[in-house]
């Protein structure tokens, strides 16, 4: 049995109260943990039993107070890091906007923007890359590798963090590949071409997750792809996601991505778990999450430019481009992109020597 008592406490004796006996040998040996991840542990475990406050220079931790029942490890996971962040912000998304079968269906960017993660200059740069590239003179590589890294940054923690929610039952979920087609009519008039565009986003069936994995192994193969990482990073990324765009839109097929199938089970346990984070308001955490996910994103730059021998300006495009994306306070950037290409104009360069009119329909425009 640990007990833990109010007071200041060295690291040291704390990783021998908390941890196995080879870990607090291994500790000793070095007076420290021996990497990242046995430190993790030991305040994943410290967490579960106590609330404290660290010392750094001194290496001593101050225990505020000690929880009668133990926490388990993805409760205690909730309330640090950029968790103690999203955790509400996602639960009080599925406890106020899911559907009549206490159902929401969402992808890791949809519920980013919903709940404030990222800004809406996200999708104008991450869409129109080329665009930003000229107008922002930042170089087109540097802002494909922002977004990638960005995406699989907001997917890892999105999933992470539903796990750890999923562990209380007061919610259930799957993730699943969601799919947005589009169908468009064509009517000619003389010379014009009127396009008419519905769009339709679903959770991707048997039989179009058959056509998708086709479509990626013939960009697979036409771009030289023999692992995941070289899909969205290195030479013949680009090559691989032109490919696969231009068989996506042969099939009238938008975009294929991850997502999440979310239902609430106990709506009590939801609004008694989002209470645990009433102490600062959600406005409040939706700033500090911008500005967290902001560091963690430079922080990571800063990495990759040390290791691949880097200069400053990677760097500093990284940290402009996480100012104008994540911080929700961030100037709409759309007045700067002068030489970005309106979905109209798309369209035309698309219709080469037809005059195109292109409105999207809704629904009730539609038989």
């Amino acid at each position: 049995m640990i007990k833990l008592r109010k007071g200041t406490y060295l690291e040291q004796t704390l990783v021998k109260k908390l941890c196995t006996e080879k870990q607090y040998s291994n500790y000793c040996n070095k007076n420290t943990f021996n990497g990242g991840k046995d430190k993790s542990g030991f305040l994943d475990k410290l967490s579960q039993y106590c609330d404290y406050e660290y010392d750094p220079e001194e290496k001593k931790y101050t225990i505020l107070s000690v929880h009668d029942i133990p926490k388990t490890i993805y409760e205690s996971r909730l309330h640090k890091g950029i968790y103690q962040f999203l955790a509400p912000l996602i639960l009080h998304e599925i406890v106020n906007n899911h559907d009549h079968n206490n159902k929401a269906t969402v992808t890791a960017l949809d519920l980013a923007l919903k709940i404030k993660m990222i800004n809406p200059n996200y999708n104008h740069l991450k869409f129109d890359q080329e665009a930003a590239s000229t107008d922002m003179e930042i170089p087109i590589y540097i802002l494909a590798e922002y977004f990638n890294k960005a995406d699989n940054r907001i997917d890892d923690y999105m999933r992470r963090c539903i796990k750890y929610l999923l562990s209380f039952n007061c919610i259930i979920g799957n993730e699943v590949h969601i799919i947005e087609t589009s169908e468009r009519q064509t009517v000619l008039d003389g010379d014009t071409v009127l396009i008419t565009k519905r769009k339709n986003r679903h959770r991707a069936d048997d039989e179009e997750m058959k056509l998708y994995s086709r479509l990626v192994d013939r960009a697979s193969k036409f771009a030289g792809i023999h692992t995941h990482q070289e899909k969205w990073y290195g030479k013949k990324a680009k090559k691989y996601q032109k490919k696969l765009d231009e068989l996506l839109q042969q099939h009238g097929i938008e975009y294929v991505c991850r997502g999440f199938e979310l239902w609430y089970v106990d709506m009590k346990k939801c609004k008694k778990l989002l209470d645990e984070f009433s102490d600062i308001s959600l406005n409040e955490r939706t700033f500090a999450l911008g500005e967290v996910f902001k560091v963690l994103m430079d922080e990571n730059s800063k990495k990759q430019a040390a290791q691949r021998g880097l200069d400053n300006t990677y760097i500093e495009h990284f940290q402009n481009l996480s100012s104008i994306t994540v911080l929700k306070d961030a100037e709409n950037v759309r007045p700067k992109l002068k030489s970005a290409k309106t979905n109209q104009e798309h369209l035309i360069d698309r219709a080469k020597s037809f005059n195109v009119d292109y409105k999207v329909l809704k629904d009730a425009e539609i038989d």
